[in-house]
């Protein structure tokens, strides 16, 4: 009898426990560490002036991967191409110039800001006015490519919004 009481006190505590969970293989990570790929804030277009067929888009790039990305192609159904620029002084003048890419460093950031690097959208297929929204699709090297809204706004250095 007394087999049989300590055979059922031990049924009944295993009962109460909880079941034994399956070990991680890895130590349990932030939400930061869990997913970090490549994401884009801040998207903004810049209002077209009159008939004016080009105009340009910011935003800023972070990549929570341990290794470089490129940003190496845009698309926009609103232009007939969209390209990496980038902007700087040269002999007093400023120049603008095409990029292949834009590097985007390993656990850093980018910024795409008006006088600096930007998309170039040209050959629009209508002007684009403010209060709009239009949809850009980035190809990255190594990342998923990343289709983000883009706010149509008057004054592209103004406080930006959004996250994608």
């Amino acid at each position: 009898m007394r087999l049989t009481v300590s055979a059922l006190l031990l049924a009944a505590l295993a009962a109460c426990s909880p079941a034994p969970q399956e070990r991680p293989s890895e130590p349990p990570a932030d939400k930061a560490a869990a997913a970090p790929g490549v994401t884009v804030t801040h998207t903004r277009v810049r209002a077209t002036l009159g008939e004016n067929t080009a105009t340009a888009g910011y935003l800023a790039i972070t990549n929570g991967e341990a290794r470089e990305d490129r940003l190496v192609a845009a698309a926009c159904d609103c232009a007939g191409a969209v390209s990496i620029h980038t902007m700087r002084h040269e002999n007093g003048r400023m120049i603008m110039a095409p990029l292949e890419y834009l590097a985007v460093p390993a656990k850093g950031s980018v910024e795409l800001e008006p006088g600096g690097d930007h998309l170039m959208l040209t050959g629009l297929k209508r002007p684009l006015k403010a209060g709009e929204t239009v949809r850009i699709t980035l190809t990255f090297a190594s990342a998923a490519p990343i289709e983000a809204e883009f706010p149509v706004v008057s004054d592209p250095k103004a406080p930006a919004h959004g996250g994608h």
